[in-house]
């Protein structure tokens, strides 16, 4: 048995045919280049341009933060206003080489009459150290 195409329709799957074979003697395309994108960058695809970009905007923060610091007289003038009595300083109790499943509350609890527990943080994680607040320096140091 013997198929008869139209012409037109033969000629169109010699040209597909051509196409398939011209894309395949072509050589594949390059890898794409790796991108970097700093926090609040634009996306660059050279790594050095992407850090040298991030360091200046930390360095501009920084430098625009310092600004808006007060000079180092009026800090201390600040500090010193703000500071209340030598006793109040010594309601705190530092307490360190906390097991890291050491709830505030558990902290609370074992100093009786302490008004207030914190436990230090980084990034949600306790670093193994807090500080307890009482309501007067004897509490402290009892």
């Amino acid at each position: 048995r013997v198929v008869v195409m139209p012409s037109e329709e033969a000629e169109k799957r010699v040209a597909r045919a051509a196409r398939f074979a011209a894309d395949a003697a072509k050589p594949p395309p390059p890898i794409p280049k790796r991108t970097y994108a700093w926090e609040g960058g634009a996306i660059t695809s050279n790594k050095e341009e992407a850090r040298k970009a991030f360091f200046e905007r930390q360095r501009a923060l920084k430098a625009a933060a310092q600004a808006e610091a007060p000079a180092p007289a009026a800090a201390q003038e600040v500090a010193a206003a703000g500071r209340e009595d030598d006793e109040s300083t010594s309601k705190k109790l530092f307490v360190g080489n906390l097991a890291f499943k050491t709830s505030t509350k558990t902290l609370a609890g074992l100093f009786e009459k302490s008004s207030s527990a914190t436990i230090a943080r980084d990034r949600g994680r306790p670093r193994g150290f807090g500080f307890v607040t009482f309501d007067s320096a004897a509490d402290a140091s009892a």
